[in-house]
């Protein structure tokens, strides 16, 4: 797999007035606050804003650029996925010595359970991120008391599948599930694991593994198809977001 690009979130410079600030701003590196509000800190890069907001420590003001979660998560998650065939081998190849065995189980659990927690991190931040303030849904699913579907309410209260199959189409016109329905069924099994590895349940009985259908699920999930479909929904509603390096390193 070809690494991806990093990104922050940034916007275009398209105000000449905005232009001309960053020109005269000293010192080095240029930053411009737009007003009082720290979420409005920018600093010029190339030919974008990048935003930014402000961190005190030690007695300092630093500015730190605010990257995109949604393509630093998506990363993350697929380079976890890239260690998960190694340790899987590993695993299944440590023959009948117990203690490689032992450790290359607990490598490849963490492992698997950090790519697919982070990846489903990452759909739901993206998910969040294309409701826009002030949006409302008036489609088919009513709210507690006939509350308003707000932005907030959605976010916190309707369900994930929901918002895919309701939300979306509702707001962009635009039905994912239904034009990739296969990558729409890896993107429901990534989900469902992940739900598993969240709420861990133990077995009933004393007498069967605890966690082995959880750990099973695990070895036998296909993490390529979901990173595929994860990336395939993204640039549906978002294009090139996520998108190759031109390092063309593959790691």
């Amino acid at each position: 797999m070809k690494h991806i690009k990093d990104k922050f979130l940034r916007h275009e410079i398209g105000n000449q007035s905005v232009v001309d600030t960053f020109n005269s701003a000293v010192p080095l590196p240029k930053e411009i606050t737009l007003n009082s509000d720290y979420h409005s800190i920018w600093i010029k890069v190339e030919n974008y804003l990048v935003k930014a907001f402000t961190y005190e420590i030690d007695n300092k003001t630093i500015t730190i650029p605010e990257p995109d979660l949604v393509v630093c998560l998506f990363q993350v998650s697929r380079s976890h996925v890239v260690q998960i065939a190694e340790l899987k081998a590993a695993l299944i190849s440590s023959d009948n010595n117990l203690n490689e065995r032992l450790q290359n189980s607990l490598r490849f659990y963490a492992t698997a359970t950090l790519s697919i927690t982070t990846l489903f991190n990452c759909l739901e931040a993206f998910l969040n991120r294309l409701i826009p303030a002030g949006y409302v849904y008036t489609g088919k699913i009513k709210f507690r008391n006939d509350k308003p579907w707000n932005k907030e309410n959605i976010e916190r209260y309707m369900g994930f599948k929901d918002k895919i199959k309701e939300v979306l189409p509702h707001l962009t016109q635009n039905t994912y599930h239904t034009a990739y329905g296969n990558n729409f069924e890896n993107i429901l099994k990534l989900k469902e694991l992940r739900d598993n590895m969240t709420h861990i349940k133990a077995a009933h009985s004393e007498n069967q593994p605890i966690y082995a259908n959880l750990y099973i699920g695990a070895l036998e999930f296909d993490y390529m198809a979901s990173i595929e479909a994860a990336k395939s929904f993204i640039n549906f509603y978002h294009p090139n977001l996520i998108e190759p390096c031109n390092c063309g390193q593959d790691y």
